[in-house]
């Protein structure tokens, strides 16, 4: 019997994600990803391999702190 199921393969976000994700996901550059995990606007995570990773639950946090700074500095012109 032939297997008539066809599987898609979705795209998934675990727990956390690479800088250069982070980045792509909050439309920023890497420079402002570190500068925001330095500052304490994003947390983060080391592998087992010594890299390290940004946490889901905090970019929606960061992106809310960007829309915050990008509307004053719009406001301020």
């Amino acid at each position: 019997m032939a297997n008539t199921t066809s599987t898609t393969v979705e795209p998934r976000i675990g727990r956390s994600v690479t800088i250069d994700r982070a980045a792509e996901l909050l439309g920023c550059s890497r420079r402002t990803v570190y500068n925001w995990i330095r500052n304490g606007r994003l947390y983060t995570v080391r592998t087992l391999g010594r890299s390290q990773r940004v946490l889901i639950e905090s970019l929606p946090r960061a992106a809310a702190a960007a829309a915050r700074a990008g509307s004053r500095d719009a406001s301020s012109v």
